[in-house]
């Protein structure tokens, strides 16, 4: 289960946080309604959102969706509540991303050069070689456990020619990276996409995307009041809706 907090205005409302149990999708959230005047102090809301996050951890809860555009998620850490991460999503959308990075830049994907580097290869990681391959000209793979077994997978299934190594990252339009690599290994015009968990390459003169903002295609309802993107990574991570369900709005 995952705490959502939403904030309000207080108004006619109870001063005190209201805590509402609520299923979207099928999973069980526990909303936490944070009622703030307009013009209430930073003192007041940091107070506030401590109680809350406290709150929360003492019910069991160690991760919840914040609100759009919230600044104050260092205050929920330091109670030992984390906003959800939202990079197992962005690595199911890997490909999408990857996408649509090459429109923006006006590259047709038919006649790019994608790469794809991972530590070893998982559900995410063998999606995403199984989209790119479906439509760009060239896939350059760099996975040194099981990368071998994906490729050959690839060929068969899919006629792919699949170039093995990290020379063929050097060549690619786009990079996506589960995983870091040398740097040299890096393309000299081309855009990474992100995914690892450490800190991206402080030097790249290129571009680095590491997120996306997401939101629901149509037929998939969500309340109001929460960052979608975080939302939808929840309900990801919980199984309740597939990729297929998602759209992207935006890189960053």
């Amino acid at each position: 289960m995952y705490g959502r907090i939403v904030l309000f205005p207080r108004g006619f409302f109870p001063r005190r946080t209201r805590y509402v149990r609520e299923r979207i999708c099928g999973v069980t959230f526990l909303r936490a309604e944070v009622f703030l005047p307009p013009e209430a102090r930073s003192g007041a809301v940091h107070r506030a959102l401590e109680r809350t996050a406290r709150e929360l951890k003492k019910q069991g809860f160690s991760y919840a969706v914040t609100p759009p555009d919230f600044s104050f998620g260092e205050i929920l850490r330091q109670c030992g509540l984390i906003p959800v991460s939202t990079a197992g999503l962005c690595r199911a959308m890997a490909a999408s991303m990857a996408f649509l990075a090459l429109e923006a830049e006006g590259i047709d994907p038919s006649k790019a050069t994608v790469g794809l580097a991972a530590g070893r290869v998982t559900k995410a990681v063998e999606q995403a070689a199984i989209g790119l391959c479906a439509r760009v000209r060239h896939l350059a793979l760099e996975i040194p456990s099981g990368g071998g077994a994906l490729c050959r997978f690839l060929r068969g299934e899919y006629g792919m020619a699949v170039m093995e190594g990290a020379t063929g990252l050097q060549r690619a339009d786009v990079l996506v990276l589960f995983s870091r690599v040398r740097q040299e290994y890096l393309p000299k015009n081309g855009i990474v996409l992100y995914l690892a968990d450490d800190a991206p390459f402080s030097a790249y003169p290129g571009k680095i995307i590491r997120s996306a903002v997401f939101s629901p295609k149509e037929g998939l309802i969500l309340p109001s009041g929460s960052d979608e993107t975080q939302l939808l990574a929840a309900l990801y991570e919980c199984r309740a809706i597939s990729p297929k369900e998602i759209e992207i709005q935006d890189l960053s």
